[in-house]
């Protein structure tokens, strides 16, 4: 037995699944050195029959759930080395040591960022940078962070952080609010989000009566007033409206180049069938054009539906509309699109009172960037009401091809 020299490879086995498999990038030089010396002792403790008890075990299984599974993924190379098994509690002490170089990272980045607001979904990509961006160009003054995946969140100091945006359910920590709201957000999603940056004064309440005898008073100075109870009650509505107009002008769709769905999606990825027989089923229909030409791998398809199950409809980006992804690491070969539409609606796993599925959009993605362009295409035609009366309206695929979105 050569000792850490022995060790040291498999530590790097160990980081690389782990980032692979968390979508993070936790520094080798950093980790390597200090996760082989606790493998040793890990070793001996094994080979020797050396009972270990950690006595917050439970507590850190439930508090940080995705980290100690992710660990367990992490440690096959060393449980092939040492021909065993790795105990629950020998687990929490390496979930540690990944949980330890994530929070310092993720300090790290938040002392130099200093946002006000966390933005958090499931793998931080795909709808997440779309919502991140939305936000920014209605709240300007507001510092937004990066979209951080449910991992990132769970191991952030939180340091400044005054608010938490997430697009699925989290547990709240060190008693920050958390507000959950669609990854493309409606009217009601938006006036939760002002009023929550409100509350924590991040932005700034108007105060209607005080803006309108202000106004009044500047405008006696330069003009006569005919009639000023009319003008005050006018000067009200526009001070109590122009926020949201503002906001919904900026939120219309505009112009879209595309006229065909195939000018978006390619042609055979795009696929219409009468019904799925579950939820599963439908998302093989939608992934398998990916699956047939060597995008994904069937383990892609998997994790979705783990995600669906574990989080909800956290995906439904639009009534009846899927936007089906999971991470890069999941299973992705190269970055695709598929389209699927249900003539019968199907309904999310094991919840028959949710929200019927009509489309489902499958993307898979190798990075956190080059889907964006082609994403963001989708999400136009998602929002203009026209287009999707045009796609729901098709009896069949030659339909679904041939017919323009925007006339």
């Amino acid at each position: 037995y050569g000792g850490i020299q022995e060790i040291l490879p498999i530590a790097k086995k160990i980081i690389f699944r782990f980032n692979r498999i968390a979508g993070v990038n936790l520094r080798l030089d950093s980790l390597q050195v200090n996760l082989s010396t606790h493998l040793l002792a890990t070793y001996y403790r094994i080979k020797y029959g050396i009972s270990y008890k950690h006595p917050d075990l439970d507590l850190i299984k439930q508090k940080y759930e995705q980290l100690f599974s992710f660990t367990r993924f992490s440690v096959r190379p060393f449980e092939e080395f040492v021909k065993k098994d790795i105990p629950d509690d020998e687990l929490a002490l390496i979930a540690l040591y990944f949980g330890g170089e994530i929070k310092a990272i993720e300090a790290e980045n938040l002392k130099k960022q200093k946002n006000d607001v966390m933005i958090v979904c499931s793998s931080g990509i795909g709808t997440s940078r779309i919502l991140k961006q939305q936000l920014e160009d209605r709240f300007p003054e507001v510092a937004f962070s990066k979209p951080y995946n449910t991992l990132s969140y769970e191991n952030s100091s939180l340091e400044d952080i005054k608010l938490i945006v997430s697009t699925i359910k989290i547990k709240n920590r060190k008693g920050i609010n958390v507000l959950k709201v669609s990854a493309i957000p409606g009217k009601q999603d938006w006036k939760n989000i002002e009023s929550a940056l409100k509350k924590e004064g991040l932005v700034k309440t108007k105060n209607p009566k005080m803006n309108i005898e202000g106004l009044l008073d500047i405008i006696s100075e330069y003009a006569r007033i005919e009639n000023v109870n009319e003008l005050k009650k006018a000067l009200k509505q526009y001070i109590e409206n122009s926020s949201t107009n503002f906001l919904n002008n900026k939120s219309k769709i505009t112009n879209n180049s595309h006229t065909k769905l195939e000018e978006i999606f390619t042609k055979s990825n795009i696929s219409f069938v009468d019904h799925a027989n579950n939820f599963r089923e439908a998302l093989s229909l939608a992934f398998e054009p990916l699956i047939k030409n060597r995008s994904i791998e069937t383990k892609y398809i998997d994790k979705i539906e783990y995600l669906t199950k574990k989080y909800g409809p956290y995906m439904m980006i639009e009534k009846g509309v899927l936007l089906a992804h999971a991470k890069p690491g999941d299973g992705v070969n190269k970055t695709d699109f598929s389209f699927l539409l249900l003539k019968k609606p199907v309904h999310l796993v094991n919840n028959n009172d949710s929200e019927a599925i009509k489309i489902i959009i499958g993307f898979a993605t190798v990075d956190t960037s080059s889907h964006l362009e082609k994403l963001n295409d989708i999400m136009k035609i998602l929002q203009n009401g026209k287009a999707m009366n045009n796609i729901l309206s098709v009896s069949k695929k030659e339909q679904l091809l041939e017919n323009s979105l925007i006339n």
